[in-house]
């Protein structure tokens, strides 16, 4: 991209056909955390006489987005390793009820704590497992691309984000345990627990954004429209006001021919004076409206 705009550059004659298209590159660590990078314009186009505006959404032609492949390590943790944590941990003391083989364990001289302890060590342990492997891939996928160098503060975050990462599933593990020791049956457990899950990964993050509109309600989308066609029109009146001041009595007879520009644009070669002189009192009374 880079090469084929230095290229386009090189055949430029004139100002006005510099309009290249600036790329956006992918957050590095986004591979960890997508966060809004997907739903982000990825580029823009400069132009003469027009305001840049940042694609709504991801375009095939930028090849930066090219470089990491579709993965989201806090996706799989959100979404797989939670719930593996409530199924893991359902009926860890429940079924122990169901099948009286607690009874034997806390017959024995270990205490209690012990016994939630070693269920506690045990599930996260393998829980932590498939957690790294995630952080592992995602590393990988960073330091095999030529285009990607990470310093000491993008290991700083992703340190923590491996941390966070291991709390947030310990927090799933030890409620999914505490379910189990609450029913005496492992049925009740997992239907609590999966009760849970389900309100943590669908009913919070999006019932947030529904309670927020709900607190603070935003402006129905036709007043501001209508507002915006207002101001437009008021911009317009404007503009034709001054074009019709500016180029009142400018003769449009010119001598000019079109030539090949670059960025697919032409250009013309020769003007008369009248035109220059059009020019001259039409862009300094055009600008400050534009900037508008």
């Amino acid at each position: 991209m880079v090469a084929d705009n230095e290229a386009e550059l090189r055949k430029v004659k004139v100002y006005k056909n510099i309009t290249p298209t600036l790329y956006r590159p992918p957050t590095l660590l986004s591979v960890f955390n997508a966060g809004l990078e997907k739903g982000l314009g990825d580029s823009s186009r400069i132009e003469l006489e027009s305001i840049p505006k940042v694609n709504a959404a991801p375009t095939g032609d930028n090849h930066y987005m090219s470089i990491f492949p579709v993965l989201d390590a806090s996706l799989i943790l959100k979404i797989v390793l939670s719930l593996l944590a409530i199924l893991i941990s359902y009926d860890r003391i429940s079924g122990e009820k169901e099948r009286g083989t607690l009874r034997l364990i806390l017959a024995n001289r270990t205490a209690r704590h012990e016994v939630l302890l070693g269920k506690l060590l045990a599930g996260i342990v393998t829980l932590a497992v498939p957690a790294t492997i995630a952080f592992v891939v995602g590393l990988l996928v960073v330091e095999l691309s030529p285009m990607a160098d990470l310093d000491w503060s993008d290991w700083i975050r992703i340190g923590l984000m491996y941390l966070a990462s291991l709390i947030f599933i310990s927090a799933m593990y030890n409620i999914g345990l505490l379910f189990s020791c609450l029913a005496n049956r492992s049925a009740i457990s997992l239907i609590l627990g999966l009760f849970f899950w389900v309100v943590c990964v669908a009913v919070i993050p999006n019932g947030s954004a529904y309670v927020a509109t709900r607190i603070r309600p935003l402006e129905p989308k036709e007043k501001t429209d209508r507002q915006v066609m207002l101001l437009k029109s008021e911009l317009e009146k404007q503009w034709w006001d001054i074009m019709r001041a500016v180029t009142k009595g400018w003769s449009r007879s010119t001598s000019q021919s079109d030539a090949e520009g670059a960025f697919g644009n032409g250009y013309t070669k020769r003007f008369n004076i009248d035109y220059f002189e059009c020019q001259q009192g039409l862009h300094p009374a055009m600008e400050p409206l534009k900037n508008k």
